[in-house]
Parts: structure tokens; C-alpha cells; sequence
């Protein structure tokens, strides 16, 4: 009895910051519902960079100047639409800059906010 009881407490305190407090507008975002897709990832980023030094040692570096320059400018030109689209979302739903409490709400404009943060993330 008591082994289903310690399940019972640790489904629920895994439950308890990933579906009781998650933002129920997001839920189907990718990357959102469950931690182990970013665990999965931080998972393949720690393999790359372990194993990678030793998987390209033999090839010659490539030349990539121009392709970093063309990624770099359109990180430059996304992160300012995204600076846009914040700055007209909030101004037109009345946003307090200092501070105010969160809005959980349908409305157009407030998923149109938290879809751009979430590329804020990615970006």
C-alpha cells in the first residue's frame, strides 16, 4: 500500500508545475507539453558536444562567412519583429510596464503576445 501511495505523490508533484500551473493556451505548442521533449534535446546537445570534437577531427574546417553573416542578419531582422510585434500588442491592450498581474484570456491580441514570446525563446 504504501508503494501506490509514494506513486500517487510523485505523479502528483510531477503533475503539479507542468499541467496544474501551465498555461492552458499553450498547451499545444510544440515544446511545451511535456519537459522530456527539451530533456531529449538538452540530452542531443550534450552528446554533439561531447562527441562531435571526435567525430570531425579528420575533415578540414569549412568556410562558412557568409552563410553565419546571412543567419546573423535574419536573427537581427526576427528579433526586431518580434520587439514590433511585442511593442503593438502591448500598447494596444493597455500593458502596465512596471508591473501588473498575468492575463490568462482568449482574446486575439494576448495569444498573439504569448505566441511571440514563445519564438523569443527559439530565436
Amino acid at each position: 500500500m504504501t508503494s501506490s501511495m509514494g506513486n500517487d505523490t510523485k505523479t502528483e508533484s510531477y503533475s503539479y508545475p507542468f499541467a496544474d500551473l501551465a498555461d492552458e493556451r499553450t498547451q499545444d505548442w510544440p515544446l511545451v507539453k511535456s519537459p522530456w521533449n527539451i530533456i531529449a534535446l538538452l540530452a542531443l546537445y550534450l552528446l554533439m558536444v561531447r562527441y562531435a570534437p571526435k567525430w570531425t577531427a579528420r575533415c578540414k574546417p569549412l568556410q562558412l562567412r557568409v552563410p553565419l553573416f546571412c543567419h546573423s542578419l535574419a536573427m537581427i531582422f526576427l528579433n526586431g519583429y518580434i520587439c514590433l510585434e511585442f511593442l503593438t500588442a502591448s500598447l494596444s491592450l493597455g500593458y502596465n510596464f512596471a508591473c501588473q498581474e498575468c492575463r490568462v484570456s482568449h482574446d486575439p491580441h494576448e495569444i498573439r503576445v504569448s505566441w511571440r514570446s514563445n519564438w523569443e525563446l527559439r530565436s
